[in-house]
């Protein structure tokens, strides 16, 4: 059980609990297996924001399986929460919390939840497919890490940046189009491309976008629709 006050009780067999983070964070909290993993340049925004404040926003959703505990939404909040935890700070939150697992209950309270919260369609999708989303959530992995500084937590970010969600979304359909491709043929072509793009002497950037590029050694987000482009690469092959 969370160490925290019970502020009411659920007919769903859920509780509401008010806990400080010192304490919620005594325990190893990771994020559900159906959950979006977290954009990690999201998670210094959200500790900022939250260093201005004494409480933590809205509800952290959190269920007991097997002796562990899972977040199914909030998991920025929770890794924001991790990055604070050496300062002399604690803050108030209210979890949400599940003390019997019920795989049913919990999918269908994330999928109220995400109703009005739009995420990639791989992760709402009821037929996921485990290979896939791996494959995926590898190349988004390798791409976000690699030219991290291309990336930005706007949702729509300027050429040529990208922004995280976008790109799992994107890459997801450049995957389903080209199938039967492991990770290594993927992150080459993904490569190839951002090479081919650099060759290109048609893109329009100003001075700025285009050092950024240089410095970054990373083209591949120099046009809006560069996944449909990556896809036409392909089939030029």
């Amino acid at each position: 059980m969370i160490e925290g006050k019970i502020l009411h009780q659920n007919n769903d067999g859920s509780v509401l609990i008010g806990v400080y983070s010192n304490k919620l964070l005594e325990h190893n909290i990771q994020n559900w297996e159906f959950n979006r993993p977290p954009d990690m340049i999201r998670i210094p925004e959200i500790a900022e924001q939250l260093k201005k404040q004494n409480n933590v926003d809205g509800f952290i959703y959190l269920f007991k399986k097997d002796d562990k505990i899972y977040c199914y939404d909030g998991i920025h909040r929770m890794e924001a929460l991790k990055m604070l935890k050496n300062e002399d700070k604690k803050y108030a939150v209210i979890v949400h919390y599940y003390l019997e697992y019920n795989e049913q209950k919990i999918k269908t309270k994330f999928s109220t939840l995400n109703k009005c919260v739009p995420v990639p369609e791989l992760y709402t999708s009821a037929h996921k497919e485990l290979y896939k989303r791996e494959l995926i959530e590898n190349v988004v992995k390798y791409v976000s890490t690699k030219y991290s500084n291309m990336f930005k937590a706007s949702h729509n970010p300027r050429i040529p940046h990208e922004n995280r969600d976008n790109f799992t979304d994107k890459i997801q359909k450049v995957i389903e189009y080209i199938k039967n491709k492991d990770y290594n043929q993927i992150v080459t072509l993904i490569e190839d491309f951002n090479l081919r793009m650099r060759e290109l002497k048609k893109i329009k950037l100003s001075q700025k976008q285009l050092d950024k590029c240089v410095e970054n050694n990373c083209f591949i987000f120099t046009i809006k629709n560069w996944d449909t482009q990556l896809i036409k690469y392909y089939k030029s092959l």
